[in-house]
């Protein structure tokens, strides 16, 4: 049964049995785990009376609305909404733990909004870390969900993923009532034309997602003209590279720790992305003839062969078998955690990412080959090596420089004039 078509009650219901099992399993739990019985009688009493003011009759099949309905019924005070809220949040958090849910319905309720969706969200999973996620309207969860399914059966890398549906999640907010199929071509432009702040680098990001989806959603018979289609072109900004001073290369190997030294020497001695030094493993390095490589699962999945210098090769191969930088978990440390610990590293403003420019930069200066440079830097077109190059001033005044003694030193031919 829809949300729509729930309706509440007039009169309370005697508690339906899929109820009771329910409250009755939730109960053990929360004594399992040492609540005082007057926490769980109180928590009870406001999960049942939900329970026989909801239409749903099992417990397993409420939606977010559903909930959000009843506690905006109940917000007369803060107090009350507060109580109501915590309770529902309480019983499907240990509902989504216990796996009778994939996710929990409550976990975007707000009392101090009606029980409505807010713009981040007040809880999260049970043992989920970080930052909290963004809200998304319930509209758009299955439409995202099947897209992304799609794109991982492509082959698209995590990362690139990650930014194309924070692009797309984002857009779902400025439009929380609409269908994702209803858009036309205007509201795209004009969500990109609001964002005045937005680098051209994020709009080609922001238009590359919005393609993505809708060209999936077109082909999957959901809208029949993809509106994203003819969105507006997005004009190339001219390269900016930005690689770290070997200043700041030397402080951060000088203040790192062995482990956060590697991860330094990693991206600054051979260019290696964030991820890329997140996921080194033992099994990827391997001899030839003329030294040791390390073998790196890059951007699209496509793979390339780093020479190692001997010193980077020794101090790798004298760790144990398996990740360079494993985690607790037993896998290997998030790109972003190995991005942070190297950040601190780091200047204000310097990135980790700023170490590949500097790689990029001072091989280009003492090879002068862009295509040895696009090579070891696992690009697939030489435009993009281009943007991590920097020409450094006294390069550009060199050139200039010879230039003009070349041109003094011409011979005037016999009998020129000057005009």
């Amino acid at each position: 049964m829809s949300a729509a078509a729930r309706r509440r009650r007039t009169t309370p219901r005697e508690l339906a049995p899929t109820w009771r099992a329910a409250l009755d399993a939730w109960s053990a739990a929360m004594r399992a785990d040492g609540r005082a019985e007057s926490t769980i009688a109180a928590r009870c009493k406001y999960v049942r009376a939900f329970a026989r003011d909801v239409e749903a009759d099992d417990p397993w099949s409420v939606v977010h609305d559903d909930l959000a309905t009843f506690v905006a019924a109940h917000a007369g005070t803060s107090a009350s909404a507060y109580s109501h809220r915590s309770a529902l949040r309480t019983f499907y958090a240990w509902a989504e733990g216990a796996g009778h849910v994939a996710q929990s319905p409550a976990l975007y309720l707000d009392g101090a909004n009606g029980g409505r969706p807010v713009a981040r969200r007040q809880a999260r999973p049970v043992g989920a870390h970080g930052p909290l996620p963004l809200w998304t309207p319930g509209v758009w969860e299955g439409p995202l969900a099947a897209w992304r399914v799609e794109q991982r059966a492509r082959g698209l890398s995590t990362r690139t993923l990650r930014t194309w549906d924070y692009h797309l999640r984002n857009l779902s907010r400025t439009v929380p009532h609409r269908d994702p199929f209803t858009l036309t071509r205007s509201d795209l432009t004009e969500f990109m034309a609001d964002r005045a702040r937005w680098s051209n680098e994020t709009r080609r990001g922001c238009r590359s997602a919005f393609r993505s989806f809708y060209g999936w959603a077109a082909e999957a018979g959901h809208v029949t003209e993809d509106p994203a289609a003819k969105l507006p072109k997005i004009a190339t900004t001219a390269p900016l590279p930005h690689p770290a001073s070997e200043t700041a290369v030397h402080f951060a190997v000088l203040t790192a720790t062995p482990r956060e030294r590697l991860m330094v020497r990693l991206a600054a001695e051979i260019g290696l992305r964030c991820a890329e030094v997140s996921q080194v493993h033992s099994r990827d390095l391997v001899r030839h003839d003329d030294g040791w490589s390390l073998v790196v699962l890059g951007k699209g999945a496509r793979r390339r062969v780093m020479p190692l210098p001997d010193e980077l090769a020794a101090e790798l191969r004298g760790l144990p078998d398996g990740w360079a930088f494993p985690s607790p978990s037993g896998a290997h440390l998030t790109p972003d955690y190995v991005s942070k610990l190297v950040r601190r590293l780091l200047p204000p403003g310097v990135t980790m990412h700023a170490l590949r420019h500097r790689f990029a930069t001072r091989t280009y200066a003492m090879s002068r080959d862009v295509f040895v440079v696009q090579s070891l830097l696992g690009h697939s077109k030489p435009e993009t090596t281009r943007r991590y190059v920097e020409v450094g001033d006294d390069r550009l005044r060199a050139a200039v420089v010879d230039l003009a003694r070349a041109t003094t030193r011409s011979p005037r031919p016999a009998g020129a004039r000057w005009n």
